[in-house]
């Protein structure tokens, strides 16, 4: 599904998404890197933290068997890397690969498909517990969503055709869109709230961007807690990361 916009600042904005960086608190052995999806090439490099000018990335993950597709977001914990496929032959997905992983690596986990609601993926967080994905126009939400996944399930790691354990957005029909989405962005939480980058505006109209910031647990048409309005401070919010 393609997005149902076609702003040209906002296009641009999306296909230099690939520079921006989806940072957290992460252990010393994760934290020595730095993890960039390359949306035009569909690929995922890694460097080194203390790298410097025209350096190329010491790690790769690329080719056929990945299922990289117009990667747009990533993310990493202890154990995995987590990617954000916006669209093509295997968007509209989730691809978990292991923090060790390169070249053409096939990924751990894949959650995919209409259970999902993921559509036009753009963003993606990730806590102790859930996986935030951040959707720019889904099916049942034109002016796009945040869905949560659990990060396991079972014992193993979250895949397949799994229904979110929450989603926050105004769904299409409802009245009025209280979460002022309008093509969601970015994304990043932290032990208490979810925040998220709307950068042409959002539902309201709001001149120059606005981040939106809802309880880590909020679900459904909710108004978010805080809304920080771009005007003078701020204008077409894209990455955002917290500490």
């Amino acid at each position: 599904m393609g997005s149902t916009h076609s702003q040209g600042g906002h296009r641009l904005r999306r296909r230099l998404a690939w520079s921006l960086i989806a940072a957290g608190l992460f252990p010393a052995a994760a934290r020595a890197k730095i993890y960039l999806a390359d949306s035009s090439l569909n690929q995922i490099n890694i460097y080194p933290s203390n790298v410097s000018g025209n350096a190329a990335p010491t790690v790769t993950i690329a080719g056929p068997a990945t299922g990289l597709s117009q990667p747009e977001g990533v993310a990493v914990d202890a154990n995995y890397i987590y990617v954000a496929n916006y669209e093509g032959a295997t968007g509209n997905s989730v691809r978990i690969f292991a923090l060790n992983a390169s070249g053409n690596a096939a990924p751990v986990a894949v959650i995919s498909g209409s259970n999902t609601g993921l559509t036009n993926c753009e963003g993606i967080a990730v806590d102790a517990n859930n996986i935030y994905v951040v959707n720019e126009s889904a099916v049942g939400y034109a002016f796009g969503s945040v869905t949560v996944y659990p990060k396991m399930t079972g014992g193993s790691v979250t895949n397949g055709n799994v229904s979110p354990l929450r989603t926050i957005g105004g769904p299409d029909g409802a009245p009025m869109n209280n979460t002022g989405f309008a093509y969601p962005f970015g994304i990043a939480v932290d032990a208490n709230y979810i925040y998220v980058t709307v950068p042409d505006g959002g539902n309201g109209g709001f001149d120059g961007g606005v981040v939106s910031i809802f309880p880590l647990k909020a679900s459904g048409n909710v108004v978010p807690a805080i809304s920080l309005v771009g005007l003078a401070a701020f204008h077409g919010p894209i990455g955002v990361a917290v500490n």
